[in-house]
């Protein structure tokens, strides 16, 4: 697992399978012949789910202690892979597990980098402020934004992205290019805007977000709903902005730029 992180690029897709025992891929090809070969990877877990199966199975996810010790595992193995969108919809799915927003624990495990032992102790804190979600999560603003242009890309035409400018949260930087692709290509399908990711790691994650429950009823504004989306993004991105340098100023200060644009936010 920790020798596979360090590879994964945009467009490539790791998985892992399971050879019968006493079986390596040369004995299993010769055995059962290569189509049944091409099947074991198809079925293969991805690695972003067996990160989260195998370290979950470290754990006790019924504890806040274990969650945050989930997320604790998790840090080291997640800094190892290079920034995309792959890494960001990592994060997003490891805050799913933990119970924290993704742009949380994101933060703090860029905090846990530098402060040792002591980020478990937060994980732990910031876990029992946010109680677990029960039944099925709510996906974040940003998926929902997603599937909209998804599946309303005309809704996309007019948006101004200058309000998610300065947002950083996980998925974003796909929401900015699925908008700009839409402005750019008007006429542009659902089909369409899938095909230009096909060969792309997020476009697996395009198709799920393209089945995605979308509501069809007569009253629903689909342009309407992703400027709603966008205006809630961007007062959540000022927001994390005000709390990381309000929490900056109490660690370690601010530069003079810092100070000034939190006068500024404030």
């Amino acid at each position: 697992l920790e020798n596979a992180l360090p590879h994964i690029r945009e467009g490539r897709q790791i998985r892992f399978v399971f050879l019968p025992e006493g079986h390596d891929p040369d004995s299993f090809v010769n055995e059962k012949g290569t189509d049944a070969f091409v099947t074991a990877l198809d079925a293969g877990v991805e690695l972003s789910e067996f990160l989260i199966q195998e370290l979950s199975s470290q754990v006790d996810m019924e504890t806040v202690d274990g969650r945050a010790r989930l997320a604790e595992l998790a840090r080291p193995l997640v800094q190892k892979i290079p920034a995309g969108v792959y890494k960001e919809l990592l994060i997003e799915s490891l805050a799913g597990a933990v119970g924290l927003t993704a742009a949380k624990l994101e933060k703090m495990m860029a905090g846990g980098a530098r402060q040792g032992g002591r980020s478990t102790v937060r994980f732990a804190a910031a876990a029992r402020k946010r109680k677990r979600p029960s039944g099925r999560s709510q996906p974040s603003i940003v998926r929902h934004a997603v599937a909209i242009v998804l599946n309303h890309p005309r809704a996309a035409e007019n948006v101004d992205l200058g309000k998610v400018a300065n947002v950083d949260r996980p998925g974003i930087d796909l929401l900015r290019a699925l908008i700009e692709t839409v402005r750019s290509e008007p006429n542009i399908s659902t089909a369409g805007l899938l095909e230009r990711w096909r060969h792309d790691e997020q476009g697996r994650y395009l198709g799920r977000l393209a089945a995605a429950e979308i509501p069809v009823d007569d009253e629903f504004d689909p342009a309407a709903e992703l400027q709603d989306c966008l205006a809630r993004l961007a007062i959540a991105g000022r927001k994390e902005r005000i709390d990381f340098l309000i929490e900056k100023q109490q660690l370690s200060g601010l530069s003079d730029e810092e100070k000034s644009e939190l006068r500024a936010l404030n």
